[in-house]
């Protein structure tokens, strides 16, 4: 039997050795993509901080290791799985059969759709050739510049501190969240990750975005390169939401990764739920909630009481999640709490926007929280196919850009949103006995074949 294993990680590496100890007698082949020896990518911040040297990322030592195990490497990619051959395809050419196939190739790094991510100093913080490249950019005085925050992107930045900190240089980390690991950590977790990185000299800003990075290109005229150089020592100029401009010696991009599986297009391999929900996260905010925030923030600041429907109206009419190039305004009418007599007064977009900031950011922050938690065969599925909104709340101006630009996924509103969840009710009702089967018997996974397993 043969057994052919995509992925030379820890768990692809750990697979085909405990096949090799149950099975002495089978074939075994594993196929990386990357031209080095199997290694560990949890070793790569250690090899950063100059703890170990590059032979201690290896998973094993011994050259001949996998000679003595009669376990085959293949240096390849795979682009395609023939799931009724029992083929795979790979980027050199060759087709290897097998009789069992087993995915292991873990997930890749994700760039932002932001303007100059291609340059060539602007790195991820993957492989062990992302390592080298960081390593031969962290010259003494360097200026490096982190995008993201969250798990990954706090570890890679323990690493760099680390080594910053040695050769007088400096680290600036923006996270586009309210807070540090904001999908993993409580608020008062996060403060504490802050206060660490911060007394280790790092630089925080939360709450920022970047919106483009460009070569920073020293003036023309009559100067000499040594001359332009003194005066332009770093290479990109970043652009931020602000409008700030700043420049770097190269950027580090740690903003997520998504599962590896494009290789897995039209080979009849799915995993799905049928129906059944795989995350799911209830946060208590709605359109009556916005409502409620509008008449506190106008109480107050402007110290006017207003009804409801007024607030209704309001956030109808000019609400936005975010300030807007054109101004809006509305003149509203409501009762002075300082006099108690009416009075009217004008309120424009942007106030609307600050009424409901909060609100608007903890809902973003639970649609992230549940991609974190979304198993990545799933996640595939979302950021081929989007976000989809539904519900009037979908209706708030700027919302689905605002979640497209925290999350990097699509979000669009339902064609319908005002109906979707009485149309949506009404489905479920037709097939409640199918529901109530799989909330007995659990979530399912299923190919196109028809085969089904319970998980």
């Amino acid at each position: 039997m043969k057994h052919v294993i995509l992925g030379n990680g820890p768990t692809g590496v750990v697979a085909a050795e405990t096949i090799r100890k149950k099975r002495p007698g089978d074939e075994i082949v594993i196929v990386g993509d990357e031209h080095e020896r199997p290694y560990s990518r949890m070793a790569i911040p250690y090899l950063l901080e100059g703890k170990i040297a590059e032979s201690g990322t290896l998973l094993r030592h011994d050259r001949n290791h996998w000679e003595k195990a009669r376990i085959g490497l293949v240096e390849a990619r795979a682009t395609a799985v023939d799931g009724q051959a029992r083929t795979v395809t790979l980027s050199n050419g060759e087709t290897l059969a097998w009789d069992t196939l087993l995915l292991a190739t873990g997930s890749k790094p994700v760039r932002p759709p932001i303007p100059g991510m291609d340059l060539p100093d602007v790195v991820s913080c993957w492989t062990l050739e992302d390592a080298r490249a960081i390593l031969s950019r962290l010259r003494p005085g360097a200026r490096v510049l982190q995008m993201g925050a969250g798990f990954i992107g706090c570890i890679i930045m323990e690493a760099i501190a680390t080594t910053v900190g040695k050769t007088g240089g400096s680290l600036t980390v923006v996270e586009m969240g309210d807070r540090m690991v904001p999908r993993m950590m409580t608020p008062m977790a996060s403060r504490l990750i802050r206060a660490w990185s911060e007394k280790a000299g790092v630089e925080i800003l939360t709450s920022t975005r970047v919106t483009g990075i460009e070569v920073n290109r020293p003036p023309g005229g009559l100067m000499s390169p040594v001359a332009k150089a003194k005066l332009h020592p770093h290479h990109v100029l970043v652009s931020f939401g602000d409008g700030e401009k700043r420049a770097f010696d190269f950027v580090i991009c740690a903003t997520g990764v998504a599962p590896a599986i494009d290789y897995l297009k039209g080979s009849g391999v799915e995993i799905g739920s049928l129906g059944g929900i795989v995350v799911s996260k209830s946060l208590r905010i709605g359109g009556d909630k916005f409502d409620e925030a509008i008449m506190r923030y106008l109480r107050k600041q402007y110290s006017l009481a207003i009804g409801e429907q007024t607030a209704e109206n309001l956030k109808i009419m000019i609400g936005t999640c975010v300030p807007t190039e054109e101004e809006m305004t509305m003149i509203l009418k409501g009762r002075d709490l300082v006099q108690g007599l009416p009075r009217q007064i004008e309120v424009s977009s942007s106030c609307v926007s600050m009424a409901i900031g909060e609100m608007v950011q903890t809902l973003v922050d639970g649609v992230r929280n549940v991609l974190e938690l979304t198993p990545p065969e799933l996640s595939a599925d979302i950021i081929d196919r989007g976000i989809v909104l539904t519900g009037g709340g979908s209706l708030l101006r700027g919302l689905p850009e605002l979640i497209s630009e925290q999350t990097g996924i699509n979000c669009f509103v339902a064609e319908e949103p005002m109906e979707s969840v009485a149309r949506g009710t009404g489905k479920a009702l037709a097939e409640i006995d199918k529901l109530n089967r799989l909330g007995r018997s659990g979530i399912l996974a299923t190919s196109r074949k028809g085969r089904k397993w319970k998980s």
